[in-house]
């Protein structure tokens, strides 16, 4: 099991960002990913070893990689509709 606490309240439940950037679908390669939890550039809180183990954030990362970008709004029948 996946365990998002810390992550879902500012990058939501799949990925699409909101109170922190969008990490869904297409994340950054997960070398970046891991180098910016440890060490943030900005407001987000670090997550050393000891918080998130290599492991955890590599199946975080699988997740967040598993995440299909969304339908083409041409395919939504009733945003189609004019």
């Amino acid at each position: 099991m996946v365990v998002l606490l810390g992550c879902y309240e500012c990058h939501g439940y799949e990925g699409q960002g909101g109170g922190g950037p969008r990490l869904a679908p297409d994340p950054l390669p997960l070398e970046v990913f891991v180098a910016i939890t440890r060490k943030p550039p900005n407001v987000m809180p670090s997550y050393s070893p000891n918080v998130r183990s290599d492991e955890q954030l590599e199946r975080i990362y699988d997740y967040v990689e598993s995440i299909p970008p969304p339908p083409d709004l041409s395919s939504i029948p009733l945003l189609a509709e004019e």
